[in-house]
């Protein structure tokens, strides 16, 4: 009897401890402060729209490089849809809700001034209409999130702020960073920023959403940021699949004039070889530019990714210091999965590269050892003849 009331004593210990544990669990749960509704659905719907907005633009560029041959509007297509993308990837996930809200609103203001100006009609010439519509789309897309996330008063006296900002602050083809409407915000509302402090940045499950919502939008957006980048440096080095293709004729034109000049002319073989190095250099400069300006842009983005996991890490130290060893691993398997999609697409980049670099190589060894070749080969024949009419001569004498 004596060991079995131990026993129960013991499980009681033990029940009342497991009581205060889930009681304690359920206090530290209940101290992390969520986000309101209307700020985490404003978050979700501007994430969404930049996403949807990015698209729009990409589509739009893309339509221009292929139904245009003019290389410089084919350049600034690029460059707008480089600028546009990367803008409202930077402005749009940022930690603060309506900041983000209205640092996008403004930035597709400020994009639509720079519209109105003739500058546009120089920058697009005919395709400015398009550009045109897809900024108005765009505009109309915000500014409904803004009337479904905003009060009626605020939302009119936002709108307000929004067209000063865009008017004194505009931004330009040469220097389209936008420059973030948080200090205007703030002295709307009556405050400084030092005196309004972000209150919460959710529980844990919505920190960790909009964190996984960043990487997995990063990791689709940095394999076509990358592409974007070298597609833009070979059009400003004036190459691309047709004029690859114009490059790679040439050479077999100039082969083919080699190997004329081999049989027929030996004596000028040195200055077709030094004509044909002389053009083979760029083509062999430009791709290695190529590559060095690709991997620099992989190592900037892989920069800003880890800039951006260690300041969510930073803020959830602070917040979640009890879920640190959770939260580590969730970071490091997304980067993890991130690094190894940007990767794939960077091989397949390089791959292209040096598939053209590889065809050069192979003409650059072959040729050599082609020519060397059929001049021994001639030269073997004109000693044998001279030879045989040396002993005809002799057996004549």
């Amino acid at each position: 009897m004596v060991k079995i009331f131990k026993q129960s004593k013991s499980l009681c210990y033990f029940l009342v401890f497991l009581f205060c544990t889930s009681c304690s669990l359920v206090k530290i749960e209940s101290e992390q402060k969520p986000l309101k509704e209307s700020d985490l659905n404003t978050r979700i719907l501007v994430q969404a729209f930049v996403a949807e907005a990015s698209q729009r633009i990409e589509f739009a560029a893309d339509s221009i490089k292929k139904s245009s041959q003019d290389l410089t509007l084919q350049k600034n297509a690029l460059r707008w849809k480089l600028n546009a993308t990367k803008e409202l990837k930077r402005i749009g996930f940022q930690t603060t809700p309506k900041i983000a809200l209205l640092d996008t609103w403004s930035y597709l203001f400020q994009e639509k001034n720079l519209l109105k100006s003739t500058t546009a009609t120089t920058y697009f010439k005919n395709y400015s209409t398009l550009v045109k519509t897809v900024n108005h789309t765009n505009l109309l897309k915000i500014k409904s999130i803004a009337k479904k996330m905003l009060a009626q008063k605020d939302f009119i006296n936002y709108h307000a702020l929004i067209e000063k900002f865009a008017q004194n602050s505009p931004i330009s083809y040469k220097n389209p960073l936008h420059t973030s409407i948080r200090d205007e915000y703030y002295a709307s509302v009556g405050g400084s920023e030092d005196g309004l402090q972000i209150e919460t940045v959710g529980t844990l499950s919505e920190v960790v959403s909009d964190l996984s919502n960043k990487l997995f939008y990063t990791s689709e957006f940095t394999p076509k940021t990358i592409q974007w980048d070298l597609e833009l440096l070979l059009l400003e080095n004036g190459l691309n699949s047709k004029s690859m293709d114009s490059l790679i004729t040439t050479y077999n034109e100039n082969i083919s004039f080699l190997m004329d000049a081999i049989e027929n002319s030996p004596e000028s073989i040195d200055n077709a070889i030094i004509t044909f190095r002389k053009q083979l250099h760029p083509l062999f400069y430009n791709l290695g530019n190529s590559l060095i300006t690709s991997m620099n842009n992989l190592r900037e983005e892989r920069q800003a990714i880890e800039i951006l996991v260690a300041r969510e890490r930073r803020h959830f130290y602070q917040k979640f210091s009890m879920e640190r060893k959770i939260l580590t691993e969730e970071a490091n398997v997304l980067s993890k999965n991130l690094l190894d999609t940007a990767m794939e697409h960077v091989k397949g980049i390089v791959k292209s590269s040096l598939i053209y670099l590889i065809i050069l190589l192979i003409i650059l060894l072959f040729v050599p050892f082609g020519f060397g070749y059929i001049v021994g080969k001639r030269t073997s024949k004109q000693k044998n003849k001279k030879k045989f009419y040396n002993q005809e001569k002799l057996e004549m004498n």
